[in-house]
Formats: C-alpha cells, structure tokens, sequence
C-alpha cells in the first residue's frame, strides 16, 4: 500500500492549496487564558456600564443633564474600548495589541492591564511566527 492509498493520508490539495489567506485568526483558535480574559473584560464592562446608565437614567435634583450626559459618554468609551482590545485580540493585531497596552499606562494608569496586553502581545507575535514557518514550509520560500 502506497502513502497515496492510506486512509490516513491527507488530501494532496489540502497541503498544495494552504496558503495565508486560508488560515484565519478567529475566536475559535484562541487558547484558554485569552478567551477567559475577554470574557471577563466584557463582563466587567456590561455590569459598569449597567450601573452608569442605570445611575445616568435616574432622577436627581441635584445633579443636572450633563451628569447624565458624562455617565453615558463613559459607558460608551469603555464599550468601545473593549470592542477595541476584543478585535485586537481575536485577530492577533500586533500593532494595536501595543497601542493598547501604552494606552492602558499612560493615560489609564493601570500598569495590570498594561502587563497583561504585553503578554498576550508576546504570544501573539510567537503565534503569527510559527504561521509564517508553517507557510513557508507548506509553500516553500519566498
């Protein structure tokens, strides 16, 4: 029996045809830790942003329109932004995975959130170097 004629064997045009655009960074290819920290960044967003909507909504003779307005302009930057790191995540942007983790020092001030953009940047750059590997062994080089 032949490697050609094993059931085992991989279809010749699966490994011909491979090229960058078929591998495609997704949410589902992410590993444990990222996914549990977006899943938490999302959850920790919605209840702030459920308590600054709920506190902008509700009356008070004290405080005028432009509370309101602050508290909702705040939930919407923090939405935003979790949107922003969500994508940059997912799709292993290295470029926008470094602006965010500056973006969480310097004017945030959380040095945590900072070191944990740096690392998931870290992987993400050891992801994407073991794809261009893969590639270049798959379709030879350039």
């Amino acid at each position: 029996m032949t490697n050609t004629d094993s059931p085992y064997a991989a279809p010749a045009a699966s490994l011909a045809t491979a090229t960058k655009e078929t591998i495609v960074f997704s949410w589902s290819n992410l590993n444990g830790w990222r996914k549990a920290y977006l899943i938490l960044s999302w959850v920790g967003v919605g209840i702030m942003t459920l308590a600054l909507v709920s506190a902008a909504m509700a009356p008070s003779a004290e405080s005028g329109g432009s509370n309101a307005l602050f508290m909702l302009f705040i939930a919407i930057t923090m939405l935003a932004f979790t949107g922003w790191t969500h994508v940059a995540i997912v799709r292993r942007n290295i470029g926008q995975l470094t602006t965010l983790s500056i973006l969480n020092l310097i004017p945030l001030f959380n040095p945590i959130a900072c070191l944990l953009m740096l690392w998931i940047r870290r992987v993400s750059v050891k992801e994407r170097e073991q794809f261009e590997e893969s590639t270049a062994v798959i379709n030879g080089p350039a």
